[in-house]
């Protein structure tokens, strides 16, 4: 069957949609990266041990977290897909908190279990002690994230983005401003080192939960918890952390590989990290948005409006990335020294900047076809792209640039770097393959979209 045609007035109309939509999930997004990247700024600050030492402490727990929380993003474009078939939604909010209580809980402990292995790896002596600190009192901070995400992901499948975004941008300057208290002292409150910035982390998390469920209450109609949901859940996200997982743990394994390669290497690499996962946040906030867009298409059986926000989300993706890369190209400089006026951590970052600013288009066609995917319903088959892009091709090329032909963390972004090509080239082809199945599907209940 033909796709259906799609005006420039369409796709620019649906684009404005999209981007409505999104704008406050962007804001959103960068507010929780901001977070981090407050963390990096005030670690910088302290000392380069400390920025080496969070950033191989990210490397050891995002996988889990960030899997953690992914197992949460089934829940907009369920409830977005129940609420296109007419469905009242608002009895849901309970048990989303609930199965998030749930995984923020076995997550945590995971976690706790994975950081006794530290002291094996060949890090600095000095950086290992400064690891685990970080890295225990971080994980008190998963509660308050999770619950937090539960309930925008909630409010999300509303298309209700405003207050919970609006949270993570106030969060951002709270967050700074706690770090420095905690990491530097003040008054009677002593310097907690880089503990202090994991301190500021939990407060800050555990305020933006407490204050998401006050707003969300309006919504609230049952106490009655959805077993079924949980199920339902589950079988969407579960494939969602497990891909999310994969690829986090192959950015947290080469934090990991360039702790081995010397304080002045993991610095810059985590700066650099930082500075990638700004400007993802953007993409994958428009994928998060498209996600729930399809969802919602899908539940009103309308394949016209899924195609026209699939052109619109990656109009709005590539546009920015292909920005965000000339800056990375022209700017790196100046880019490194928002974080670090360190002249060797600026000589060793430049070169990688440059790869970074060359992959920035295929890393957004990637996260915002995998939200097309996620609305469609299809998670399965994008985690063996990621293990494939990542595990078997880029990983392993970029340990062997790194160790075999001495280009250390360099020769890790490269491998990196293509791994993200063939994630994106992947996922593009699973696109066609599944929007041509819900496609005829869709259009057997309902011919006249054609």
């Amino acid at each position: 069957m033909p796709l259906p045609k799609l005006s420039l007035r369409k796709i620019v109309l649906s684009s404005k949609e999209l981007f409505i939509f999104a704008i406050p999930i962007v804001l959103g997004q960068l507010g929780q990266m901001l977070i981090g990247a407050g963390d990096v700024l005030v670690a910088a600050k302290y000392s380069t041990e400390a920025v080496a030492a969070t950033g191989v402490a990210t490397g050891f727990i995002s996988p889990l977290f960030v899997a953690g929380l992914s197992c949460l993003a089934g829940i907009s474009p369920i409830l977005a897909k129940r609420r296109g078939e007419g469905e009242d939604v608002g009895k849901y909010l309970v048990t989303s908190i609930v199965y998030a209580v749930i995984v923020a809980i076995i997550t945590q402990l995971l976690t706790l279990l994975l950081i006794q292995f530290i002291p094996y790896f060949n890090f600095e002596a000095k950086l290992i002690p400064l690891i685990r600190q970080y890295s225990i009192a971080f994980s008190f901070s998963f509660l308050g994230a999770f619950i937090f995400q539960a309930v925008k992901e909630f409010l999300q499948s509303f298309e209700d983005v405003l207050f919970s975004n609006a949270l993570s941008v106030i969060a951002v300057i709270s967050n700074i401003a706690l770090n420095y208290v905690f990491v530097f002292g003040l008054g009677p409150i002593p310097s907690y080192g880089v503990v202090g910035l994991a301190i500021a982390s939990i407060i800050t998390r555990i305020s933006l939960a407490i204050a998401i469920i006050i707003y969300a209450k309006k919504y609230l109609h049952s106490f009655s918890i959805f077993t079924t949901l949980f199920w339902e859940i589950t079988k969407l996200s579960i494939p969602i952390a497990f891909t999310v997982g994969m690829e986090v743990a192959a950015f947290g394994l080469s934090s990991i590989l360039t702790g081995m390669m010397g304080t002045i290497q993991a610095a810059a690499h985590n700066v650099i990290l930082t500075l990638a996962s700004i400007t993802f946040m953007v993409p994958l906030a428009v994928s998060n948005a498209v996600a729930v867009k399809v969802g919602h298409a899908i539940g009103e059986k309308r394949i016209d409006r899924v195609f026209l926000f699939i052109e619109s989300a990656l109009f709005l993706s590539l546009t920015f990335m292909s920005c965000s890369g000339l800056a990375f190209y022209f700017f790196p400089e100046y880019c490194l020294k928002l974080f670090s006026a360190d002249s060797q951590l600026i000589v060793v970052g430049v070169p990688i900047l440059f790869i970074v600013a060359l992959f920035q288009l295929f890393d957004g066609v990637q996260v915002t076809l995998s939200g097309v995917l996620r609305g469609l319903g299809e998670t399965y088959r994008v985690f063996f792209i990621i293990m494939v892009s990542y595990w078997i091709i880029g990983l392993p090329l970029g340990s062997y640039l790194a160790f075999n032909h001495h280009l250390l963390a360099r020769g890790i972004w490269i491998g990196l770097a293509i791994g993200l090509c063939c994630q994106a080239i992947g996922v593009s082809i699973l696109l066609k393959i599944t929007t041509k199945k819900v496609e005829e599907k869709l259009i057997l209940c309902n011919p006249s979209i054609l």
